[in-house]
């Protein structure tokens, strides 16, 4: 993607990480350590890799620990625009995305939005093709997932649209998830940009605030780190798709 129109990649740090403290203790979910390296460095070297170069961290929990380890590891991130938004409270997806848009007023482009627990081996650049050719305002990408019942299955459409969340049942399905991973357009962040606290799958994608949502569903490996279970696979997960990061410096 080196050379062409590329989203600002705003990931989402801001969490709190109450179900991996027992692990991680106060260390925020971004920094926890896999295979010697903070998982921010391992999601940032990955989207690095693909031509992303522009980078917002929304930060909320232990800001100054992640700022602290970016000042300290200064090759990390040399050849990148990284910037960053503290939020005072939390604020939920839609509430810190809206926090960055107030912080960006003269970015006119697209936005990638990732969640900062989690990890997925997308075709980004599919994705980003796919939902400008279909002009919808919003896209989110789904993995397939073999215990679906983790994360609730999504309801979609025959026109590839979310229909809306479905919530975990406690039965053990496989099916369609979300990855956590999100495109908005300018015209998307402008209605965000009002808001202070909440959720954008809830109050804006199910609800259908922003308009239609294209899901892009791609049979890709999939990592979360939000819960103590997780956590322990991240090792492996990663060691099994170092080819991701041949030649990248940022891991060498």
């Amino acid at each position: 993607m080196v050379g062409e129109s590329r989203p600002l990649v705003v990931i989402l740090c801001g969490g709190l990480g109450t179900r991996i403290r027992s692990v991680i203790g106060e260390t925020p979910k971004v920094l926890a350590e896999v295979n010697g390296l903070p998982f921010l460095v391992w999601q940032i070297s990955y989207l690095y890799g693909l031509g992303f170069r522009d980078f917002h961290l929304a930060l909320g929990y232990r800001a100054d620990a992640v700022l602290s380890y970016i000042s300290s590891a200064p090759d990390k991130f040399e050849n990148l625009k990284l910037e960053y938004t503290i939020e005072d409270r939390p604020l939920g997806t839609a509430g810190a995305v809206a926090n960055v848009v107030r912080c960006n007023t003269g970015y006119i482009g697209d936005m990638l939005i990732l969640n900062g627990d989690t990890f997925v081996f997308a075709d980004f650049k599919s994705f980003i093709s796919t939902w400008k050719a279909r002009q919808e305002n919003v896209g989110l990408l789904s993995c397939y997932s073999d215990d679906a019942n983790r994360y609730g299955l999504l309801d979609i459409s025959n026109k590839k649209q979310l229909n809306k969340f479905t919530e975990k049942t406690g039965e053990n399905k496989a099916g369609w998830i979300n990855a956590g991973a999100y495109l908005i357009t300018r015209e998307s962040q402008a209605v965000l940009s009002s808001i202070e606290v909440g959720s954008l799958e809830y109050d804006f994608f199910e609800n259908g605030v922003l308009g239609n949502v294209f899901i892009d569903c791609q049979n890709v490996p999939f990592l979360d780190i939000g819960t103590e279970e997780t956590y322990w696979t991240a090792s492996d997960f990663l060691k099994k798709h170092m080819t991701y990061f041949a030649n990248n410096f940022m891991v060498d």
